[in-house]
């Protein structure tokens, strides 16, 4: 027969005598795939009733295959749905960690106050474990750390590094912020902070702070 395809014979080793395909057709009498089976047992040949039972059997597993294939897509529809909902109720966090941040602007004049609570309410709303505010002291060329929040803020407010180390450094340098998910292995990270508090961080997004000059931005 010039339909028959040998290459699996070839590869297999394999020898087909005979062989019956059916189409899987759906309920609406679409093929999805077909039905094949190989060599009838005692080397008799296959009849047209062992076609109409392949093409019975055939018509109920094309149902159930899409069925399976439906659940499936049902189910990666949900699983869209779900994340839609959790990036919009992150999005949501956000926008109430700035609307905080405008009423507290508004509700004390005192700036020290004021960038404490950004950066308490910018940890929170980012779901971060620690953070900090890091301004340059001009004087000694070195980033300090006025701001923090996590469980060694207190030993970060006597430390500081120097305005050009780490990503801290390169974030004041560039003007562009960071956002790394495996920091460990960036070239830029310092260790400096880590060695001192017994720290592993393993994660860090880093933006730029600009100041207000009579004639433009500043970093």
């Amino acid at each position: 027969d010039s339909r028959f395809n040998k290459e699996i014979d070839l590869q297999t080793g394999f020898r087909t005598r005979n062989i019956l395909t059916v189409p899987l057709n759906n309920i609406h009498n679409k093929a999805i795939g077909c039905f094949q089976v190989i060599n009838k047992l005692k080397e008799q040949p296959f009849t047209n009733e062992d076609k109409e039972f392949l093409m019975a059997f055939g018509s109920q597993a094309a149902v159930a295959i899409e069925s399976v294939q439906h659940l499936m897509q049902k189910e990666v529809v949900i699983r869209d749905l779900v994340q839609t909902k959790l990036q919009l109720e992150g999005k949501m966090a956000q926008l109430e960690v700035i609307y905080e941040l405008e009423k507290a602007a508004n509700q004390t004049d005192e700036n020290g106050a004021f960038m404490q609570v950004a950066i308490e309410n910018a940890v929170e709303g980012i779901g971060a474990e620690a953070g900090s505010i890091l301004l340059l002291d001009d004087r000694s060329a070195h980033l300090r750390f006025p701001y923090r929040v996590g469980d060694n803020a207190d030993e970060l407010a006597t430390m500081q590094i120097a305005a050009h180390e780490g990503i801290a450094g390169k974030v004041m340098s560039t003007g562009k912020s960071v956002i790394d998910n495996s920091i460990v292995t960036n070239p830029y990270h310092s260790k400096t902070i880590d060695r001192s508090l017994g720290l592993r961080t393993e994660s860090m997004i880093a933006a730029p702070l600009y100041r207000q000059a009579m004639d433009g931005v500043e970093p």
